[in-house]
C-alpha cells in the first residue's frame, strides 16, 4: 500500500504544535474585483492513518480557515501581499523584504494582519519605516523578525549596523554602532554564502545574534536594538582570533543554528584555498550570557553541496568537517557502568568494590575508535570533553582528563540503605573504592553515575556476602612437667632436713 499527494499549495511555512506543517497564504479570490483573503493549510488534515492513494492537497478539506482581510470592519485590498512572517494563531507582517527593493527602496511600509481566532483577517497595525543611513544598502530578512517584542530588525551593508522597527506601535530604534570592518562582505540579510541565515542574522529569545566574515557575534536586544554582548573578540574562552594563521585575523564565523538556549557557530569561508588554514573551529555559546561552552575543531560547510548552516534537530547538531570529508553528529551520548567485588567477605575484614564507567555511544564503535580503545573508551568529566573529544576523533595529543562521578549505595542485611562513599573514575574508566561492611549477612552494592551535560546517566549493581568471623580458641593452662615437680619434692625435703638438724642443735646447747 502506498499514498501521495500533489496539489500543496504556496505560502509561507510554520510549524503547529504537534509539529503539523502549516501554511498561510493571501489570496485573491474576487470575481469581479480583488477580494483578498488569508487562509492556512494544514497538512495533518491530509496526512491521516489508513492514507492511502492519491490525494489532491489543494482541496479546501485542508483548510483551516479562509477569512477576508478587512480594516477597520471593511474589506481592504493590500498594496503588498508579500508575507514577511507569519506566527501562528497569532499574526502575520507583509511587506517588500526582497533583496532587489531592499536595497533601492527608501521605506517600507508594514501591515500587521490578525491570526488569532475570533480576529481573523483584521489588520491590526501598518507603519512606514523611511531608511535611518542614506546612501546604504537597506534589508530585511524573513529570519528578522520578533514576535516577541514585535520588532523587525533592518541591516545597512555599508555601516554595518542595524535599525528596529516596532510594527505594532511604529518606534524606531537604532541604528547601532559598526560592526567589524570585515563583516561588510557578509552583505548583510542573505549573504555571499548562499543562505538566508548567516550574516542576515537570527532572532530567538528576543534577540537579534548575528555573526560573519569579522568572526565577532553580536548579541542585540530587539526591544530597543541594544547591544547586550559580544563574543569572539575576547580573551581565553572567548576569541575566534587566528594570530597569523589566516589573512582574516578572526576566523570568519557564522551562525549555524540556535536551539535549547545555544548558539552553534561554524568556520567557512566563500573561497578557501587549499590546503584549508588550520584553526577552523564549531563552536557552542550559551544563548543568553555568550559563554564559550565547548569548540571542536571543524571547517564546516565548504567544497560541499550541503547547505553551509550546520542544523541542530532532535537533539544532535550535524555538520561536514572539511578537514577530513567526515559528517560529524554531536550529541549526548549514552554511558554504561558496571561494579564488581568477591563473592564473600570475613566480618571485620575490608573489601574492594571496584568498577568502570564507559562511553558507549555510536562513534565509539567505528572501526578507528574501536581499535584505539578495545577495552572502551572512558567518560570523562565535561571540564574534560573538548580535549578528549579532539583527541579520541580528531586525531590530537591525549590530553589529562579527569574522570566522572560515581556513588556507590550499600543495602544491608537488615534492607538499610546508605550511601558509603564517592569514587571518581580514571581516564581509563576505572574507578575502586574500599569499604568495611559491619553486619553479617548480604550486602547489595548499587553504583550510579548521574549523568552530566555530555552523557546521560547509568548505573550497575552487585552484592556480596559477609561471614560471621570464627570464634578464638579456649587455652587450657598447662600442667607443670613432672621434673619441676620431683625438684619441688626435694627442695621441701631439704627444708625440713635443716629445720630438723637445727633443732637438735639448739636441745644440745641449752642442756650443756
Amino acid at each position: 500500500l502506498g499514498w501521495s499527494i500533489s496539489g500543496v499549495p504556496s505560502g509561507t511555512t510554520m510549524l503547529g504544535p504537534s509539529g503539523e506543517h502549516l501554511r498561510v497564504s493571501i489570496v485573491n479570490e474576487g470575481t469581479d474585483g480583488p477580494e483578498y483573503h488569508v487562509r492556512q493549510w494544514n497538512s495533518s488534515k491530509v496526512i491521516k492513518p489508513g492514507l492511502i492513494g492519491d490525494v489532491d492537497a489543494s482541496s479546501d478539506d485542508f483548510i483551516d480557515f479562509d477569512v477576508p482581510i478587512t480594516y477597520n470592519g471593511q474589506p481592504f485590498e493590500l498594496p503588498d501581499r508579500s508575507i514577511l512572517a507569519a506566527f501562528v494563531d497569532d499574526h502575520l507582517v507583509t511587506a517588500r523584504f526582497s533583496r532587489g527593493s531592499g536595497s533601492s527602496s527608501n521605506s517600507y511600509t508594514f501591515w500587521t494582519i490578525s491570526l488569532k481566532p475570533g480576529d481573523r483577517g483584521n489588520i491590526i497595525a501598518n507603519y512606514t519605516f523611511t531608511r535611518l543611513n542614506n546612501g546604504t544598502g537597506q534589508y530585511i530578512n524573513t529570519d528578522c523578525v520578533d514576535p516577541i517584542n514585535h520588532v523587525i530588525a533592518i541591516a545597512y551593508k555599508e555601516t554595518r549596523s542595524w535599525s528596529g522597527v516596532n510594527y505594532l506601535t511604529g518606534e524606531v530604534f537604532g541604528p547601532t554602532e559598526s560592526q567589524a570592518d570585515l563583516d561588510y562582505y557578509g552583505d548583510m540579510p542573505n549573504l555571499a554564502l548562499g543562505t538566508e541565515h548567516d550574516m542576515g542574522g537570527w532572532v530567538k529569545y528576543g534577540k537579534l545574534y548575528t555573526s560573519q566574515y569579522g568572526g565577532i557575534l553580536y548579541c542585540y536586544d530587539m526591544k530597543n536594538m541594544s547591544l547586550l554582548w559580544t563574543y569572539g573578540n575576547g580573551g581565553p574562552g572567548n576569541t575566534t582570533s587566528l594570530g597569523l594563521g589566516a589573512i582574516w585575523g578572526h576566523s570568519p564565523t557564522f551562525v549555524g543554528g540556535i536551539a535549547n538556549g545555544l548558539v552553534y557557530l561554524y568556520t567557512n569561508e566563500h573561497s578557501p584555498n587549499t590546503p584549508i588554514y588550520k584553526g577552523a573551529k564549531i563552536r557552542c555559546v550559551d544563548a543568553e550570557t555568550g559563554e564559550e561552552l565547548w569548540t571542536l575543531p571543524g571547517f564546516s560547510g565548504a567544497f560541499t553541496s550541503m547547505p553551509s548552516f550546520i542544523p541542530p534537530a532532535n537533539g544532535f547538531l550535524v555538520y561536514l568537517n572539511s578537514y577530513d570529508q567526515q559528517i560529524y553528529a554531536l550529541a549526548k551520548g549514552p554511558s554504561a557502568t558496571t561494579v564488581s567485588a568477591a563473592s564473600e567477605v570475613v566480618q571485620g575484614d575490608k573489601i574492594i568494590i571496584e568498577g568502570t564507567v564507559l562511553d558507549i555511544c555510536a562513534g565509539t564503535r567505528q572501526n578507528e575508535q574501536a581499535g584505539r580503545f578495545p577495552n572502551g573508551l572512558a567518560a570523562v568529566s565535561d571540564d574534560s570533553m573538548d580535549a578528549w573529544m579532539e583527541y579520541v576523533y580528531a586525531n590530537r595529543p591525549r590530553p589529562d582528563v579527569t574522570g566522572v562521578d560515581v556513588t556507590l549505595t550499600a543495602i544491608g542485611p537488615d534492607g538499610s540503605s546508605q550511601q558509603i562513599g564517592v569514587a571518581t573514575s580514571t581516564s581509563t574508566g576505572y574507578y575502586n573504592f574500599v569499604f568495611e561492611p559491619q553486619a553479617v549477612g548480604s550486602y547489595t552494592v548499587v553504583a550510579d553515575f548521574a549523568g552530566s551535560d555530555a552523557y546521560y546517566p547509568s548505573n550497575a549493581q552487585t552484592s556480596f556476602t559477609v561471614a560471621a568471623a570464627p570464634e578464638p580458641p579456649v587455652v587450657e593452662p598447662e600442667p607443670a612437667p613432672l621434673t619441676d615437680t620431683y625438684i619441688l619434692g626435694a627442695t621441701a625435703g631439704i627444708i625440713i632436713a635443716i629445720a630438723v638438724i637445727g633443732a637438735v642443735v639448739i636441745l644440745i646447747i641449752r642442756r650443756s
